[in-house]
């Protein structure tokens, strides 16, 4: 079983130093640096790096453990071993879905900012001045 699980454990710890380098060049690169980030993005950040931190702690700690436990046919060990994970797995499931939670309520994903741009686009064609070509749209509405 082992054999089998390794290349994902493996697979895992290069998703989480692709995410951190892909992640951090955006914002250094695109984005203006740490500064100009608005405060959901960096709570989001700090819940990827605690899940991170989890992974790395399951990957070298319990997964370790759990390993040497089977291989040596202590059962009883690997089963405690196994449930270490199980509880680990699941409180980064939970802190997973709060950062999308908190993701989705940012400025961009807010339904009230999607309103406001909904709004915002309607008076925006409603208007000569600020739109050229209104009075294609004018046309639609009537």
């Amino acid at each position: 079983m082992a054999p089998r699980v390794w290349p994902l454990l493996s697979l895992g710890l290069g998703g989480i130093v692709l995410l951190l380098a892909s992640g951090y060049a955006a914002i250094i690169l695109y984005l203006g640096g740490f500064a100009e980030l608005p405060l959901h993005i960096h709570i989001m950040q700090g819940i990827g790096i605690i899940m991170m931190l989890l992974f790395l702690h399951l990957y070298f700690a319990p997964w370790r453990r759990f390993r040497m436990a089977v291989d040596a046919s202590e059962f009883a060990l690997a089963t405690g071993t196994l449930n270490q994970i199980r509880m680990i797995v699941a409180i980064n499931l939970v802190l997973g879905l709060v950062t999308v939670v908190v993701g989705a309520s940012g400025p961009s994903g807010s339904w009230r900012a999607r309103r406001a741009e909904y709004v915002g686009a309607a008076t925006f064609i409603q208007s000569d001045t600020k739109f050229p070509r209104a009075d294609t749209f004018r046309h639609v509405a009537q």
